[in-house]
């Protein structure tokens, strides 16, 4: 069972050996033996973000809900407009992991910012999607859910986002069939596990698209088929942390210091949407 401690930095729970908080980009160092550390402690409560999105009715969500409405509120409050206390807390969040990545590595602070919003905003959705398929996994709700997704950002004018999501979307479906080393699986075990995921991803596309949902949302869901994130060190949030950085135009020169820094705010995405959806009943 995986063991959870409060950053001692900005008090955001983390995984035990992680090498870096998932919300501020502390690097942490733990002891060389398997060992409860002293100083981090289980938290007893939850952190002041985690509280105010309890407030929202968010993290603590225990009601039935729809798909429709559960996202609605979770994109309308958590991503694009989360104030709490006249704060834009997802602005102020980009802000201090910009500042975080800039401070290991001064190349970065080359980085547009108004890029770099938008590409940490379509990662966190693409990862939300993920995180969703993951929680839930038939189709019958995971689709609906991309559906709704790619609708929502057409009506409130940001398709871009969508189409930015695509990029990650590729990599995602990339790693599935990719060794912890990135190199393609082999032998006769690998390439039968090839040859299944493809299997999977063709005969659900084939079932949904016949019944008149959009291709595209479809092929998004069938992307997720056999991919997995379990740790902060794994294939898939390497791949996503280096397209971040190829998409942000400083892949070439940004230091291991700072990719690795985004793969652990990458991961640290994809966790909370788990924890976001954990009392999510449908």
């Amino acid at each position: 069972m995986q063991q959870w401690y409060q950053c001692p930095n900005c008090g955001a729970p983390i995984a035990f050996g992680a090498r870096f908080c998932g919300s501020c980009g502390t690097q942490l160092n733990w002891p060389t033996q398997w060992q409860q550390p002293p100083q981090y402690q289980t938290p007893q409560q939850p952190p002041p973000i985690y509280q105010a999105q309890q407030q929202m009715g968010l993290l603590g969500y225990k009601s039935k809900s729809s798909i429709e409405g559960f996202c609605r509120q979770f994109y309308d409050s958590q991503i694009f407009n989360p104030i709490v206390g006249g704060i834009n807390l997802t602005e102020n969040y980009y802000e201090t992991v910009f500042k975080t990545i800039a401070e290991v590595d001064h190349s970065f602070v080359r980085v547009d910012r108004t890029l770099f919003c938008r590409e940490m905003t379509a990662l966190r959705l693409e990862l939300f999607c993920f995180a969703w398929g993951q929680k839930f996994k038939k189709d019958e709700l995971a689709i609906p859910q991309i559906v709704f997704t790619k609708r929502y950002l057409e009506q409130t004018g940001r398709g871009n986002i969508w189409d930015d999501m695509a990029k990650y979307n590729h990599v995602i479906a990339r790693s599935a069939t990719l060794t912890a080393s990135g190199e393609q699986v082999g032998g006769r075990i690998g390439r039968g596990w090839v040859a299944d995921v493809n299997k999977m991803r063709m005969d659900l596309f084939s079932k949904w698209v016949d019944t008149g949902v959009d291709p595209q949302c479809v092929a998004h869901r069938g992307n997720h088929v056999g991919a997995d994130i379990k740790r902060a060190d794994c294939i898939a949030v390497k791949l996503l942390a280096a397209n971040l950085a190829e998409r942000l135009r400083c892949d070439v020169n940004l230091t291991t210091e700072a990719t690795l820094r985004l793969g652990a705010v990458t991961y640290g995405f994809y966790n909370g949407a788990l924890e976001a959806l954990k009392n999510v009943r449908l």
